[in-house]
């Protein structure tokens, strides 16, 4: 059993206006990686923020990936409710985000009936004033109970607890910006692994290896390694 959070800066991690949300979000992203401050105004700017709020979770990529050194990407979750594939997807990149130190920020609709629930002993926070349109920071995870930790700028408590199950639900209709990590596979490990199966097996199957391990014209002149190698990156 693992549970990981990250940190939360509890200075900060309140909006500074009603219709900051998505600027504070980005913030506290920030903090949770680097522990560095970046003014939530300077963000509003970035990010376009008016009284009507963030236009788009898009625009927080962009920003998230000048602050942090690494390209976000935006993953949208346009049907509701979500496919049990979504979830377990979200659920894949939330841990190995949080495993690399890193935050995934998330855009909600919460309708009266669907109100963020705490879990795990953690109090559920004080949506209300109809269907809520808020961005999030999803902080942490826990992998015994597949429980998501969130720090949340708008409502009291600012962290809690939900099932991941409801945390897809609250992002069905909009979307959730991670980081593209690298899959730490190198194309010498493919490679490697084929010269290593190749001398154990006899030349019949080494024939048929060897046309596999060949340049394709249609891979772009690659071989299948190298291709499959490209597309693990993405």
């Amino acid at each position: 059993m693992t549970v990981r959070t990250l940190p939360v800066n509890a200075g900060i991690v309140t909006q500074e206006t009603g219709y900051n949300c998505g600027p504070a979000t980005t913030q506290n992203a920030i903090w949770a990686k680097t522990q560095r401050v970046v003014p939530e105004s300077q963000l509003a700017r970035e990010l376009g923020t008016t009284v009507n709020g963030t236009d788009s979770i898009a625009y927080l990529d962009r920003a998230l990936g000048n602050h942090l050194g690494i390209d976000h990407l935006t993953q949208w979750v346009l049907n509701d409710p979500p496919t049990p594939a979504q979830v377990n997807d979200f659920w894949g990149r939330l841990v190995r985000s949080v495993n690399a130190g890193y935050a995934v920020a998330m855009n909600w609709i919460a309708p009266p009936n669907n109100y963020p629930r705490g879990v795990g002993g953690s109090r559920s926070p004080s949506y209300g004033g109809g269907t809520v349109y808020h961005y999030t920071l999803a902080a942490g995870y826990d992998d015994a109970h597949r429980w998501v930790f969130v720090a949340d700028s708008g409502f009291q408590p600012k962290t809690y607890w939900i099932t991941v199950e409801q945390c897809m639900s609250l992002i069905a209709g909009k979307g959730y910006t991670y980081p593209n990590l690298p899959t730490g596979l190198k194309v010498t490990d493919v490679t490697g692994f084929t010269s290593a199966f190749m001398s154990a097996i006899g030349s019949d199957a080494k024939d048929v290896l060897a046309q596999i391990a060949g340049r394709w014209p249609q891979l772009g002149g690659r071989t299948v390694a190298e291709a499959v190698a490209e597309l693990m990156k993405r």
